[in-house]
């Protein structure tokens, strides 16, 4: 996500893993309860244009849905309780 000049990379990590990121961001994400993610920020280290950029890059997330729809995909949800895969 863009804002400014500043530049922000947003990742969704595995269960565990925490918050690494810019300090403003990491207090951001205790304030929303959002536990485990890692971001990279480029460019101007403004704090105002750092919190706009993510809370814009968290507000224009796409679902799997949204995006198979542009792609003209279809999307399926496996889960195993409704098929024969075997786990383990």
């Amino acid at each position: 996500t863009n804002y400014g000049e500043t530049k922000i990379t947003v990742l969704q990590k595995p269960r565990g893993y925490g918050v690494k990121a810019h300090r403003l961001i990491v207090s951001a994400c205790e304030l929303i309860g959002i536990k485990d993610l890692y971001a990279k920020v480029e460019g101007s280290m403004n704090y105002n244009h750092i919190l706009k950029a993510f809370f814009l890059g968290l507000l224009r997330q796409r679902t799997h849905q949204e995006l198979a729809n542009e792609m003209r995909l279809h999307l399926v949800e496996l889960t195993y309780g409704h098929c024969s895969i075997q786990q383990g």
